[in-house]
């Protein structure tokens, strides 16, 4: 696993906002939805803050398929997400694109998602 999405990976799983500095670059855009993107690292650290450590309560993230295509890496993942308002976990299927930057931080996340 690239280091960057093992370092994705434990944010995620421990819901820790402050790692996203070590993960996304300053000016970074993060595409959480066709429709809605969080454009740099404050709005993502309030994305993260008010939409996923305030609503799950447990993340198991897997990386199914990982491909490098010079800056940008391809991912297939799944998770398994415990939500606040939920009995049950929910089990989200998706797909990221992401480019680097030279440091080897997010510069661009575009995810979709399924569950």
């Amino acid at each position: 696993m690239h280091p960057t999405i093992q370092k994705y990976k434990e944010a995620w799983e421990q819901r820790n906002v402050k790692l996203l500095k070590d993960i996304f670059t300053p000016d970074a855009i993060y595409q959480y939805r066709p429709w809605e993107a969080a454009s740099g690292l404050l709005e993502i650290e309030k994305y993260w803050a008010e939409k996923i450590i305030e609503r799950q309560t447990s993340v198991s993230f897997h990386v199914e398929r990982e491909r490098h295509f010079g800056n940008e890496l391809w991912l297939e993942w799944n998770a398994v997400v415990g939500l606040k308002d939920r009995a049950a976990p929910v089990k989200l299927t998706g797909t990221m694109i992401i480019e680097l930057a030279e440091d080897g931080r997010i510069k661009r996340l575009v995810e979709y998602y399924f569950y």
